[in-house]
């Protein structure tokens, strides 16, 4: 399936900066819990 529409915020340099960041550290969060269930013993469902 292709995006018919690209949404492309005007942010300003600030806004852009502190979404870099939350990205950053979720991406982080998500490695770290994933990394945690892949090498436990036990299944998370």
């Amino acid at each position: 399936m292709r995006l018919s529409f690209k949404f492309k915020p005007r942010l300003s340099h600030k806004k852009l900066k502190i979404i870099k960041e939350l990205t950053w550290h979720i991406s982080k969060l998500y490695n770290t819990v994933n990394y945690a269930t892949l090498n436990s013993s036990c299944m998370i469902y």
